[in-house]
Order: structure tokens, then C-alpha cells, then sequence
């Protein structure tokens, strides 16, 4: 099982919150786009985009996790795909290289274009319905600290890594083809795919293979 005591949230929040605020991706560029195009306050506030939009996927994948609960293939279905996920992005994050600001042009308006890029990420949903939905809803069977603690530390350094990279890149081009870049992502990529291993327990667990 997925463990949901206030600790194993606290650590899920920290290294899945780390690795999505170095992974490159859409949401990404646009902050590299912003501080490029602009400046680093206009990185921040793309890089705080989701603060805003992520919560409408929240409440749904809470929601759709609660009425599936006591559904173990349907469970199980979601761990396993959670997992694999996990492991996809780990994969992308120690192979994959630094990212570019991508193409999306447009006059200054960092935090709409933040919020509508985070938005229509297929990956944003993704993960919401595969991996931190489990996550809250075990956590809150225990009480509210463990959830709590959960998105306090992984919006903390989801926006938090996103703005320091803005500030960094604003001081340096450099900074994104950097070794201390590229050695964290792929560290943060390993730690992912050990935390995709309890999903795919969990999975296994529940389809009544363990």
C-alpha cells in the first residue's frame, strides 16, 4: 500500500515537487520565455501559475479517486499507471537535455499565459489522477496534517525551484546547460522511479499478485 503517515507525504511532496520544478516541459518554457522576453518577476508569476490552476484538477481527481476507492482493479489500474508514469519521468529526467524557451510568442501576460499552458498540460492531469490523488486520499485517512503537508512542500518547490530558475537565468544564460542543473535533474529522475516501485506494489497488490 501506499504509506500515509505525515512523514512518507512530507517526502513525496519534497522529491515530486523538486523534480517537477527542474523538469523541462511546457510549463517550463514559458517561464524561460518570460524572464527571456521580459524579466525575472515575469518568470516568477508563470512559475506560479499553478497555485491557481491546479486546483480544479485537484478537486476532480480527489474526487474521482474517492468514489473509486474501495474498487481494487480500478485502484490498482491507477497505481499501475501512476507507476509508469513515475518511471517516465524519472527516465525524461536524467536523459533528457536542458530545456529551451520554446516558440510562444504574444505581448506580456506572464500569468494568464502560465495559467493556460499548466492548464492544457496533459501531463498536469496525469499526474493528478495517477499519483497525487492517491497520495492526498490515503494521506487524509490518517487527517488532515499528512495532505497538508503534502502540497505545502511540493507547491513550495514546485514554484519555488520554477522562480529561482527565472532569477538564475536572469543573471546567467548559462546557468541551464550547467553541471549542478543537469546532476540534479538526474538524481531527482532516480528518486522518482524508486517512488514509481510503490506504485506499481500497490498495483500488484491490489490485482492480488503479492
Amino acid at each position: 500500500m501506499i504509506p500515509s503517515d505525515p512523514l512518507a507525504l512530507f517526502l513525496f511532496g519534497l522529491v515530486l515537487g523538486a523534480s517537477a520544478g527542474f523538469a523541462p516541459g511546457p510549463h517550463m518554457s514559458v517561464v524561460l520565455l518570460e524572464t527571456l522576453r521580459h524579466d525575472a518577476k515575469a518568470g516568477v508569476q508563470v512559475a506560479m501559475a499553478p497555485l491557481i490552476t491546479d486546483w480544479p484538477m485537484v478537486f476532480v481527481s480527489v474526487a474521482f479517486y474517492h468514489f473509486v476507492a474501495d474498487a481494487d482493479p480500478v485502484v490498482g489500474t491507477i497505481s499501475l499507471i501512476g507507476g509508469l508514469f513515475l518511471v517516465w519521468l524519472g527516465w525524461k529526467s536524467m536523459t533528457v537535455a536542458p530545456p529551451g524557451p520554446g516558440d510562444v510568442g504574444g505581448p506580456r501576460r506572464s500569468l494568464q499565459k502560465g495559467a493556460l499552458v499548466n492548464l492544457l498540460n496533459p501531463n498536469a492531469w496525469i499526474f493528478w489522477f495517477t499519483i497525487g490523488a492517491p497520495i492526498v486520499t490515503i494521506g487524509a485517512q490518517v487527517g488532515i496534517t499528512p495532505p497538508v503537508l503534502f502540497f505545502v512542500t511540493f507547491y513550495a518547490l514546485l514554484v519555488g525551484i520554477k522562480s529561482g530558475i527565472a532569477y538564475a537565468l536572469h543573471g546567467s544564460r548559462r546557468f541551464l546547460g550547467s553541471i549542478g542543473y543537469l546532476w540534479t535533474n538526474s538524481v531527482l529522475g532516480g528518486l522518482l522511479i524508486v517512488f514509481a516501485f510503490i506504485f506499481l506494489r500497490d498495483a500488484m497488490a491490489r490485482f492480488g499478485l503479492l
